[in-house]
């Protein structure tokens, strides 16, 4: 395994890395979840661990990346702390394009523009 996929490498040096094929998007995700999964063991820091969806990004990234395509950060794995668990994250998403739509369907009737993308969800009995 190459020495430079480990935790102390700087982001902008995995790019480079991914973009010279030193390794891939894949294999540094995969090392990435295995170290967070040793580290979880002890920490218990994560309600979810998406392995099988980081690995298919990341293959589909690699496949971007080698068709030519710029993008500035793909490869990079992150951690996102979650904080209401992934069926709430879903129906948030849900919403928020809704939400969205409503008012791209309303700027497209009235002529002007409507810049807002801040939006601020509650609970209420279980409900969203």
């Amino acid at each position: 395994m190459n020495t430079e996929l480990n935790n102390s490498t700087p982001a902008h040096i995995h790019i480079q890395n991914i973009k010279n094929k030193k390794y891939s998007a894949f294999d540094l995700t995969q090392n990435t979840l295995k170290n967070l999964h040793d580290q979880d063991k002890q920490l218990n820091a994560y309600i979810n661990i998406l392995d099988d969806y980081a690995l298919s990004r990341a293959k589909h990234l690699d496949d971007e990346i080698a068709a030519g395509n710029n993008l500035p950060l793909a490869g990079v794995p992150i951690a996102v702390k979650d904080i209401i668990g992934t069926e709430l994250s879903d129906t948030l998403i849900q919403k928020s394009q809704e939400i969205y739509q409503l008012g791209r369907d309303y700027v497209d009737t009235r002529g002007i523009i409507l810049a807002d993308t801040k939006f601020e969800f509650g609970q209420l009995n279980g409900e969203v």
